[in-house]
């Protein structure tokens, strides 16, 4: 059995007879038997995120007698969740989303005690809900939560189970689990194209449903110790070639950060839109890029601003006119995508640019 749980007290085999015919496929498989199963029913996953990623993965967890489940959600349901998150139907449309989760994933197991947390995960009840569970699942779709997670499961030793998606693609790897990387050691892999998924695009229904199937996988395992944990590894899936890619996690976060006296710098100082209104209105010099690709900036930008896609940036930081810019400006980078304007900032913060970023 996990190793990792082997700070849990052992209990007496309390399955009920009802149990033992719905998991009878899992107790009859050496690996597993009352003794596995017994540990799913004691283990406690805490699903941060009730959408896409979170109704295929809680299903499975659910149903395969995970005993203790937290959800912690604030949104609602929309029409437009239906097509990809299959935890909720018609008449869930304008009802909460952790409620109706609740619901029914209770009909799934009855015997799962699940508690929901019906506001959105932030720094002030983080801690006090994180460490009330064993494994944290990362089914969130914005970059400044998923940074909230592995800062909080990095401080409560907490494992953090990581999934993304976006059109055809999607990510999954295991973070904090007996001393490998962190979600912050995903930063290194912007530069072999393997970078954070940016979720702004659309994205075909069936693909979150394979990527949540995977965490729920790598979630089992953990659990009853089976097979390779996918530690120190981003596994890649693309949907329109079926193909699996694993990609190496190297451990070098430190090596970006040393440079800087504060870890806290590499995220760039923030500005705001009215602040940024105050310093133009003031005439101070302002360099302003827009990082996202040349169709979004010809829809729609803010007036004076140069495009510089992201994928171009860095071609940019190493000429010297971006360098003489900052020397005479105030560089300012701007785009929709809060993943995108942080590795901008890397970038920038590489080659000892100083320089704000936008909050839009």
């Amino acid at each position: 059995m996990s190793k990792y749980f082997s700070n849990i007290k052992s209990q007496p085999f309390n399955l009920s007879l009802e149990e033992h015919e719905t998991y009878a496929k899992h107790i009859i498989i050496p690996e597993i038997q009352h003794q596995g199963q017994n540990r799913l029913k004691q283990s406690r996953i805490l699903s941060i995120g009730a959408g896409a990623l979170a109704s295929s993965s809680l299903l499975y967890l659910a149903s395969s007698g995970i005993g203790n489940l937290g959800i912690i959600d604030g949104d609602y349901v929309e029409r437009s969740n239906l097509h990809r998150q299959l935890l909720y139907r018609r008449k869930d449309i304008g009802c909460s989303k952790s409620e109706s989760a609740k619901k029914h994933l209770s009909h799934v197991n009855p015997f799962c005690n699940i508690k929901i947390f019906n506001f959105r995960f932030h720094p002030s009840n983080a801690h006090k809900i994180v460490q009330k569970y064993d494994i944290i699942l990362d089914n969130t779709d914005n970059f400044e939560t998923r940074l909230l997670i592995s800062r909080i499961c990095q401080e409560l030793h907490k494992i953090h189970i990581y999934g993304a998606v976006s059109t055809f693609d999607g990510h999954i790897s295991i973070f904090n689990y007996q001393g490998g990387p962190h979600y912050h050691n995903l930063n290194q892999l912007k530069q072999s194209g393997q970078d954070h998924i940016c979720n702004d695009n659309g994205i075909l229904g069936i693909l979150p449903g394979i990527i949540g199937m995977l965490q729920a996988t790598e979630t089992i395992k953990v659990v009853l110790g089976l097979g390779t944990i996918s530690s120190g590894q981003l596994i890649t899936y693309n949907l329109l070639h079926n193909s699996f890619r694993k990609v190496s996690i190297r451990q070098q976060y430190q090596d970006i950060t040393s440079k800087f006296k504060h870890t806290s710098e590499i995220q760039g100082i923030t500005l705001s839109l009215h602040q940024l209104h105050q310093m133009l209105l003031n005439n101070k010099p302002i360099y302003l890029i827009d990082i996202r690709d040349q169709e979004e900036y010809e829809t729609e930008h803010i007036i004076h601003a140069i495009n510089i896609p992201l994928y171009k940036l860095k071609k940019y930081t190493n000429q010297q006119m971006l360098i003489n810019q900052a020397s005479q400006k105030i560089i300012v980078v701007y785009c929709n995508s809060i993943t995108r304007s942080r590795l901008a900032s890397i970038l920038l913060f590489k080659q000892s640019i100083h320089h704000f970023t936008l909050r839009l």
